[in-house]
């Protein structure tokens, strides 16, 4: 039993976790690294002509957080395990024989 996932790439393997009902958003509010306010408690409370505000704190949740999170591919796994093999090698091939010849292809 292969495990053909550690042979993909992780663009395709994300590709296939979110077509298998994976939500990144959700993983994200689950590991609280996104957190919700309502709008109004985001609002500045004394605002200058040219843009600058006072009164508000800067938002920790507004700032670059570079966690790491691990997303789980049981989902995946569970519905890719009755998919046979040979689905995740398909067979490509290039028909030449039916196409006219030319000298300028030569």
């Amino acid at each position: 039993n292969s495990d053909y996932l550690a042979e993909r790439s992780i663009e395709e393997v994300y590709y296939l976790w979110c077509l298998a009902g994976g939500d990144l958003e959700k993983e994200l509010v689950n590991k609280e690294i996104i957190r919700s306010k309502p709008p109004i408690c985001t609002l500045p409370n004394f605002l200058f002509e040219d843009g600058e505000s006072f009164g508000q704190g800067r938002d920790r949740s507004s700032l670059l957080d570079d966690t790491t999170v691990t997303l789980s591919l049981c989902q995946l796994r569970n519905r890719l395990k009755d998919v046979g093999g040979e689905a995740f090698y398909p067979l490509l091939e290039d028909d030449q024989s039916n196409l006219p010849h030319s000298n300028s292809n030569n």
